[in-house]
């Protein structure tokens, strides 16, 4: 006698099948997901720890405003160069996420906490030589702009070291001997209400710049005097105006180191890429803007 299979069953385990696909593939796409997400922290922790092992030696400041409230930012280098916030309305934590300026919390910054500039009267006052008896140096900064005007970023006083947001007016220095510098000018304006990465080298030389990872086309012939050093100063200063002529930096600043050296094209680009996945794992950029970013960046080295 033959024993005839219902059809019914047949279907029954095609449904079954395809359910058991449809969950396999759904977990399948959020392993992938959560794999790539961790491959991005993985990264950036290695980019940056790639940078910073490489220039340790040559570290003179490195300020990470990781306090996240009070009064005093500290210096993780070696040289101690901590620092004093002057003028905030507040220090307390989070003040800066509801108000003109202060402490912002980490979810809107990019490497912990940083700080926000109300454009008016805050700075943060350092009160030593940091760079002064130098022949290299390089300045490296997240800054995020709020407002269309020029403005001052970071100098030493009385007049040493100037780096400002301003196309024209960008790096300037000055020699041990007093001769000074003209200015370097970058290639294209600064934007507006985005995290931009910042570079200002000198080796000694030759002064240069780096824009979100990209080396500027114009440079700029400094021998730094007689000695070939930098002068000494008194005070260095982040955000402050510029003698009346610049005013204050208006906007957010994270995460400043000087090196008493230049560095390299890919160290800049490694810095750079660690930032911008930080900025996309803490949604600070979207996934359209980071892969725009990055694209803008690798063809501007394919084609050189």
């Amino acid at each position: 006698m033959k024993i005839k299979i219902q059809k019914a069953f047949t279907l029954i385990e095609i449904l079954v099948i395809v359910v058991i696909i449809s969950i396999l593939s759904i977990l399948t796409y959020r392993w992938i997901a959560n794999f790539k997400d961790l491959g991005v922290i993985t990264k950036e922790k290695s980019d940056s720890a790639v940078l910073k092992n490489s220039l340790a030696e040559n570290i003179i400041a490195d300020w990470a405003f990781n306090e996240g409230f009070g009064g005093v930012t500290a210096d993780s280098s070696s040289y101690h160069n901590n620092g004093t916030l002057n003028d905030f309305e507040d220090t307390t934590a989070d003040h800066g996420n509801t108000s003109n300026s202060g402490w912002m919390s980490a979810s809107k910054c990019i490497f912990g906490t940083c700080l926000k500039f109300d454009g008016d009267d805050d700075y943060v006052s350092f009160p030593y030589d940091v760079t002064g008896g130098f022949s290299a140096i390089t300045m490296e900064v997240w800054i995020k702009a709020d407002g269309e005007q020029e403005a001052n970023i970071i100098m030493s006083k009385p007049t040493d070291f100037f780096v400002h947001f301003s196309k024209t007016y960008f790096f300037y220095l000055t020699g041990e001997d007093w001769t000074v510098s003209d200015y370097l000018a970058l290639d294209d304006y600064l934007p507006y209400n985005k995290w931009v990465h910042i570079v200002a080298t000198w080796d000694g030389s030759t002064m240069s710049a780096f824009i979100n990872g990209e080396k500027q086309t114009s440079t700029l012939a400094f021998n730094g005097g007689e000695t070939g050093r930098l002068v000494s100063s008194e005070e260095f200063i982040v955000g402050n105006d510029f003698y009346g002529v610049l005013p204050h930096f208006k906007g957010l600043i994270d995460d400043i180191r000087i090196y008493s050296a230049t560095v390299s094209v890919s160290q800049v680009r490694e810095d750079y890429f660690a930032g911008l996945n930080k900025l996309l794992v803490g949604g600070n950029i979207t996934s359209q803007e980071y892969e725009q970013r990055f694209a803008e960046i690798n063809k501007s080295y394919a084609e050189k």
